[in-house]
């Protein structure tokens, strides 16, 4: 719960230098390459969806599904923010596959459901 927001400070303010996909950046060098936009946007539906679940809020769930697949779906609708990802089959692959997961937990586990109270217990 609190990694995101502390993330979220890291990347807006200049505060420290980035290494990203293995490449080290300074704050400006990270905002010029357009993986600020994207680090902004993954913290913080990251952000909503852990507090939106502390909150017992539903829907907040699908910002957790959404926040492995937005950087690609980012790099893809932005063809300047393509160099920032290596688009190669095993990275979809995980864009694709951990989403899945996350689903699955999220949305079809007896505890989760419980917890949000929209699950049904049986008696």
């Amino acid at each position: 719960m609190v990694v995101g927001p502390i993330f979220l400070v890291f990347v807006v303010f200049p505060i420290a230098d980035w290494t990203f996909n293995g490449t080290k950046m300074s704050y400006s060098e990270l905002w010029r390459s357009g993986a600020g936009l994207i680090m902004v946007i993954l913290f913080g539906l990251v952000t909503i969806g852990t507090w939106g679940m502390a909150a017992r809020k539903p829907n907040s769930r699908w910002a957790l599904v959404l926040a492995p697949s937005a950087p690609v779906i980012l790099a893809l609708a932005f063809p300047q923010l393509q160099s920032t990802f290596p688009l190669d089959a095993v990275f979809f692959l995980q864009v694709i596959i951990t989403p899945v997961i996350i689903y699955g937990c999220l949305f079809h586990l007896a505890s989760v459901r419980e917890y949000l109270g929209n699950g049904r217990t049986a008696s």
